[in-house]
């Protein structure tokens, strides 16, 4: 996160000057059918607040939706192949596929990648804010 922000992280976190919190309201996995792709989806509020004062410099709401494509899968270590995949977005038949350990890497990898894009669309929005 420090380097989407342009910071430099604090090894220790009481000595940070600046904070950020995710609260994530909802996230999951939503297709329309079995054989439509598959889409990731998170919605969260995220604060910017200053250590310190605990004043608060920033906060917004971001909501992310993305299909799943087996691309994304590979850093989770689980490929598609056939009628997983459609169009190369992973479709619901082919998330039902997928062992336990294997959706909990997918999940995880998702949830990694929904951050990743709520603390950019944050940033632009402060970086907007400021002009």
């Amino acid at each position: 996160m420090a380097t989407q922000l342009r910071a430099i992280p604090a090894q220790d976190p009481l000595a940070a000057d600046f904070e950020v919190e995710l609260v994530v309201g909802r996230m999951g996995i939503d297709a329309e059918a079995w054989l439509s792709p598959a889409h990731f989806f998170v919605e969260s509020e995220m604060t910017l607040r200053e250590v310190v004062t605990g004043r608060r410099i920033g906060r917004g709401k971001v909501t992310e939706r993305e299909a799943v494509a087996p691309l994304l899968l590979v850093d989770a270590r689980v490929g598609a192949t056939g009628s997983q995949a459609a169009n190369d977005i992973l479709t619901a038949a082919g998330l039902s596929t997928l062992t336990t350990p294997e959706m909990v890497r997918v999940l995880e990898a998702l949830a990694d990648f929904a951050a990743d894009r709520t603390l950019e669309r944050f940033r632009r929005g402060l970086e907007a804010g400021r002009r």
